[in-house]
């Protein structure tokens, strides 16, 4: 198990700069300050480890540093998480490179504040191969061994930041406590290190953080953002919900995005809604979803009431003036800033606004942006973690009930705090911004870059929160991507969504688009079993009750041939046979994913469908352990018709549904022999 033999640490007393590096065992005789190390074996495979500070008088922290020696080789790989939900995270091979922004186009940098929506501004990235960084948790995943994973229990006091360099063979965790104030013994540092299976480490994690067990049930919706953008008004809005409603779709939220509101900062309907917005979230109700809005409330734009007439409720840059900490001349009007958490009339203003929003217009969802923005930099004798960490835990308290989906939020502080949360960035119109890889920027509005971390950050589904992957395209107008593309996103959206949303106004659908469309309902509950990394090439087993599936996803720029492991495939209408001596391949384009049912070869199965994305999935109940009366309910959810195929062992030569026989009616596939059933 891993062992940590060093710390770093600096800190100010009475305005004086001290600073310590050696063993923990020399720590012992720091000045000022007592620290120790308590171990406890929290289960076989499991080490809690935390390190416990008493100063003798009141201290400033500055930075804490824990050293380790670990053994990296060429095969390893290393898992690095973004800081929030929009930033990059994904495995890494010891080989590659961490992007950094690039100081080339720093003028672009600057003028965006592109440094303010990462960790850029506080975090030195190496340059180099193999060096990395993580946020919360880490892990190192080794080909013959089990999973090694770091996380840390509390980010209460300051975020947790795990420094991997493989040339050094070196482990640095981090608290990011600048600007803390210490009068009491505190837990600096509390981290579990598991060494186990992957599929286990995240229930472990979630147990050791104390956190109940997730029960927010998967859920699906349109949201106007990607289609209309800040374009939105009141006959737009009700368009689509009448096309959705017309056409009965079982969706459960209906979000309203950025474009409603007088200013950002000033949560109040704009000329554009002449009805208000409890006029909305009524027909919202009326035709059976529940209403979610879209809300940044720590930011204030440049021209809003309350920069306008409160500058003092700004957090301040170093000059005592309003701190800049992006600038949108697109949608808003220039610059931006953050409401500062820490000012009573200001966490009053965002009660006031959310008793608006929640308890006067009625929304049931609020999804919440830009949540970074309240902890821009430490004030109050409080790190930046500690003040994401309130704040997050005062939205908690105001919203109450209701849900709430958070997003461009630090990922650790959020855990126990939100229902749903984006996990990945911004999905675009196309594949790939070229000119934001170039700038080495990490929270990048891109589709390949938003799957990227859909896939990275799926181990945290329904055990921290619901992923929100974000939206799928179909849509043909107003966007940018390729057919296989679209189909891709909509597939691993769904596989990895716990909240699924489009923007497409679906009365402009196409009969083949509609059709696509309504193959994700019912939306159901997943369980993933593996994912495996080749070169961007994703082989992920996942099931579904009792169904086992493959989905191949190449999101590499050029075609790949993957091999099959032994066992029958249903994908697309084909049946596909796989054996040790005739091995079955499958070639996928650039881009393109694809789904197969595994079928259950001996016994009366399900053996494909066609009205499903996961075919199968639109079937509520299967139960043929009596092939005299096998009982077959479809899920109410289904959209259309469906062809549902049942494999039938060749020693069963036909069975009953509801009294109606059923017999082998197809040509038999090597040794399978199949019947259909159509919804």
């Amino acid at each position: 198990m891993l062992d940590f033999q060093n710390i770093e640490i600096a800190w100010k007393s009475k305005d004086k700069h001290h600073d310590f590096m050696g063993t923990l065992d020399q720590a012992c005789s720091i000045p000022d300050i007592k620290i120790r190390q308590i171990r406890d074996q929290v289960s076989p495979i499991a080490t809690k480890v935390t390190i416990l500070l008493q100063p003798s008088q009141p201290i400033r922290l500055q930075d804490i540093k824990l050293y380790a020696n670990i053994s990296l080789h060429p095969p390893d790989r290393v898992y690095a998480h973004g800081f929030q939900s929009w930033t990059t995270s994904r495995e890494y091979a010891l080989h590659e490179k961490m992007p950094r922004l690039n100081t080339l186009f720093w003028p672009v940098i600057h003028y965006y504040h592109l440094q303010h929506y990462g960790d850029y501004h506080f975090i030195s990235c190496s340059k180099g191969k193999g060096k990395f960084h993580s946020f919360t948790y880490t892990y190192l995943r080794r080909a013959t061994e089990p999973l090694l994973f770091l996380g840390s229990l509390a980010e209460d006091l300051g975020y947790t930041i795990f420094h991997w360099n493989a040339a050094k063979r070196q482990l640095i965790v981090q608290k990011d406590i600048l600007g803390l104030e210490v009068h009491n013994e505190i837990a600096v540092f509390q981290l579990l290190i598991y060494q186990g299976q992957a599929q286990d480490c995240w229930n472990e994690y979630a147990k050791a953080m104390q956190l109940s067990q997730q029960t927010i049930p998967p859920c699906t919706g349109w949201t106007s953002w990607y289609n209309y953008y800040h374009n939105i008004q009141e006959s737009n809005i009700l368009e689509n919900l009448r096309a959705l409603h017309e056409r009965k779709i079982p969706i459960q939220v209906f979000q309203i995005d950025d474009g409603y509101q007088q200013a950002v900062g000033d949560w109040f309907a704009n000329e554009k809604f002449p009805h208000g917005m409890k006029a909305i979230a009524d027909e919202i109700h009326a035709v059976g979803y529940q209403a979610g809005l879209w809300l940044a409330p720590w930011l204030a734009e440049q021209k809003s009431k309350v920069a306008q007439e409160h500058p003092d409720w700004l957090i301040q840059d170093k000059f005592n003036h309003p701190m800049v900490i992006g600038y949108n001349p697109f949608h808003w009007s220039g610059n931006f800033y953050a409401l500062n958490f820490c000012i009573p009339a200001v966490q009053e203003y965002i009660r006031q606004t959310f008793q608006r929003v929640l308890d006067e217009w009625g929304f049931d969802l609020v999804k919440l942006d830009f949540l970074y923005a309240a902890a821009m930099k430490p004030q109050n004798g409080l790190s930046r973690g500690q003040l994401m960490c309130q704040s997050l835990s005062f939205l908690r308290n105001v919203v109450g009930h209701k849900r709430i989906l958070g997003c461009g939020v630090p990922i650790g502080p959020s855990f126990g705090k939100v229902d749903y949360c984006r996990i990945g960035s911004d999905v675009a119109l196309q594949w790939e911004d070229a000119r934001l890889v170039w700038l080495g920027y990490r929270e990048r509005v891109s589709t390949i870059n938003s799957l990227t971390s859909t896939i990275g950050r799926h181990h945290l589904n329904r055990v921290f929160f619901g992923n929100d992957p974000d939206v799928f395209i179909l849509r043909e107008n107003n966007q940018s991507l390729t057919p296989i593309e679209r189909s891709t996103l909509f597939m691993l959206n769904l596989l990895f969504g716990e909240l699924v949303f489009t923007s497409d106004n679906i009365a402009q659908y196409s009969p083949i688009q509609m059709q696509q469309f309504l193959s994700m309902f019912p939306h159901r509950d997943k369980t993933i079993h593996q994912v495996t990394n080749h070169n961007e090439c994703y082989e992920i087993h996942f099931s579904i009750g009792n169904l086992q599936y493959l989905v191949l996803a190449n999101l590499s720029n050029h075609p790949v041939t993957m091999q099959l492991d032994p066992g029958v495939y249903f994908c697309e209408n084909i049946w596909l046979c796989s054996s040790a001596s005739s091995p079955s391949s499958m070639i996928l384009q650039a881009r393109q994913s694809k789904c197969l049912l595994q079928v259950a070869e001996h016994e009366i199965s399900i053996a494909g469908s066609t009205g499903h994305i996961f075919p199968g999935s639109e079937i509520q109940e299967f139960n043929a352990q009596n092939p005299e009366d096998v009982i077959l309910r479809w899920h109410s959810q289904a959209q259309g018709s469906s062809s549902l195929y049942i494999n039938i062992p060749d020693h069963i030569s036909n069975f009953k549904i509801a009294g109606k026989i059923y017999s082998q009616d197809l040509h038999p596939l090597e040794n399978l022999y199949l019947a259909k059933v159509v919804q």
